[in-house]
């Protein structure tokens, strides 16, 4: 839950949400609870069989979507792209082109992120589809999100990163700064 603690923190603003990866929903449905939330996208590659929808439908929709292939939805530019343990299931060759895909529905190409911390070999299911397909240390991190992204990580579990094209200084930095 602290994930997700920190993720409606960093979104308190944004009033168009994405939330790539949502699986049985419980993001989603903090983020459509919230006054201040005009819409929010729950995109994933297939529509969980136990997704508990938001109470108000108003304000969600679901959005099937492989992030590895090409968008074939129509979403508006929203304010933020939130993707929680989604990035570490996508093989090597075809991630760069998935962050690209995700950060250009966003404003800024703002998105907040968390991967796990330096995952050790073997990695997490790594032999079956679905399961981990690579680890993350600080390099991967800067390497893979660009000069464009801070991150910290949280109890040696997760790093947790945000990336914008408004970010002017990058890299890392202690937990408590990251959510300032």
């Amino acid at each position: 839950w602290k994930r997700t603690e920190i993720a409606l923190t960093l979104s308190a603003a944004a009033e168009r949400i994405g939330d790539i990866g949502i699986g049985q929903g419980q993001l989603v449905n903090c983020l459509s609870a919230r006054e201040q939330t005009k819409a929010v996208y729950g995109i994933d590659f297939r529509r969980h069989s136990k997704l508990l929808e938001p109470n108000d439908n108003t304000k969600f929709s679901f959005v099937e979507w492989d992030i590895t292939q090409s968008l074939q939805a129509d979403i508006p530019i929203l304010d933020l792209i939130i993707a929680m343990e989604v990035f570490e299931h996508i093989e090597h060759d075809q991630l760069d082109a998935a962050i690209q895909r995700v950060v250009n529905l966003a404003r800024d190409r703002a998105m907040f992120f968390t991967v796990p911390y330096m995952e050790k070999e073997p990695l997490y299911h790594h032999d079956k589809p679905g399961g981990h397909k690579q680890s993350f240390d600080d390099a991967r991190i800067e390497e893979v999100f660009g000069p464009q992204v801070i991150w910290t990580h949280y109890r040696e579990k997760w790093f947790l990163g945000y990336t914008a094209e408004t970010i002017k200084t990058s890299g890392a930095l202690p937990f408590d700064t990251f959510l300032a």
